[in-house]
């Protein structure tokens, strides 16, 4: 299995994005920092990592939806299917949006606006890239897409606002939204996190499918790593703005390489399991302007040493393709497997 896509195999590539927002007193903050990653053609590659971590302003710069002012875009490459996004100018961008790259927002409940029904919606999602098509079509269109996500009755609810339907109701209207033009590639932030465990499962397995169904390249959003291993097949973990490692998910479940990712694999529960506290990370992720010196994760790493508080590790190959940005690789899962041979 490979670890990353490149060149024809590609359907989008990021190079050294970086993005800052000016705080007050003008001071400029970097909240995104030379992030790189690919995902193939048909692929689905999670990005993790905790609340604050940058993943989802990362999202919003690939679809340049980030208000400038204050956000700016550092530098970097965004390329979909060869093409460089972030010098397109703004009609053209609008193009893209919708229909070579579509979004799913965190939070279905405030994405829709309330005073106009679902319907009409969806039929200006349509209408937005498309001003010839017929009001027939139209209709056509947006019941096809309401049914092939999995919503009753699609011919009712066009005329529904968004108050009258269920949290899981909305996220696959919003699904069906994103899917009107036919993406090359579907971006989902955090699409289960206002859901609860029932409905989640269901939009996890409605997402699956439609990757399936239509070859569509995913990258998924997402601070639980439980979820990952069910979508996804490779995993890029950030924090702090920065990738710090990448890897197959088989991979990085078997041995995280970087303490952090060992520390939100230590935090999942297992079924069987007999401890009774879930290990967690100390501290909190910084904010921004606020960022220490050298590793940005050492001052919560029990493993730190002083060249981790002094340089700011590269992201590197460690062997076999795998990716980490920490000088000492891998002393978590070693240390972890050490204590369970004891134990045993």
């Amino acid at each position: 299995m490979e670890n990353h896509s490149s060149g024809d195999d590609a359907r989008l590539e990021v190079h050294d994005l970086s993005v800052a927002f000016r705080l007050a007193g003008g001071v400029e903050a970097v909240a995104v920092d030379r992030v790189s990653f690919s995902v193939g053609k048909g692929e689905t590659l999670a990005l993790v990592g905790e609340s604050g971590c940058g993943k989802s302003v990362t999202c919003l710069a690939l679809m340049r939806l980030l208000p400038v002012p204050p956000a700016r875009i550092l530098g970097g490459s965004v390329r979909l299917s060869g093409r460089e996004l972030l010098t397109l100018p703004d009609a053209e961008m609008r193009r893209v949006r919708g229909t070579a790259m579509s979004m799913i927002f965190q939070e279905p409940m405030t994405s829709f606006d309330p005073v106009y029904t679902m319907g009409d919606q969806l039929a200006e999602a349509v209408w937005a890239h498309d001003r010839t098509i017929t009001e027939t079509e139209t209709a056509k269109r947006v019941l096809d897409a309401m049914a092939s996500v999995g919503l009753p009755d699609p011919a009712g609810l066009v005329g529904r606002y968004p108050h009258e339907l269920s949290g899981g109701m909305k996220q696959r209207a919003m699904i069906a939204m994103a899917l009107l033009g036919n993406p090359e590639i579907l971006l989902c932030d955090e699409p289960t996190t206002a859901l609860d465990v029932t409905i989640q499962a269901q939009i996890m397995e409605l997402l699956a499918r439609i990757r399936e169904e239509r070859g569509m390249s995913m990258l998924f959003i997402t601070h639980n790593l439980g979820l990952v291993a069910e979508l996804a097949r490779r995993a890029a973990v950030m924090y702090a703005g920065r990738i710090v490692e990448l890897s197959t998910v088989r991979d990085l479940f078997a041995q995280p390489l970087h303490p952090y990712s060992a520390g939100l694999l230590a935090s999942i529960p297992r079924l069987g399991g007999t401890v009774e506290r879930l290990p967690a990370i100390p501290g909190s992720v910084p904010g921004l302007g606020n960022r220490p010196a050298g590793c940005s994760f050492a001052p919560r790493c029990v493993y730190a040493k002083a060249v981790c508080r002094e340089v700011e590790p590269d992201l590197e190959d460690k062997g076999g393709g795998r990716l980490c940005a920490c000088h000492f690789p891998g002393v978590a899962a070693e240390k972890a497997s050490a204590m369970e041979a004891v134990a045993g």
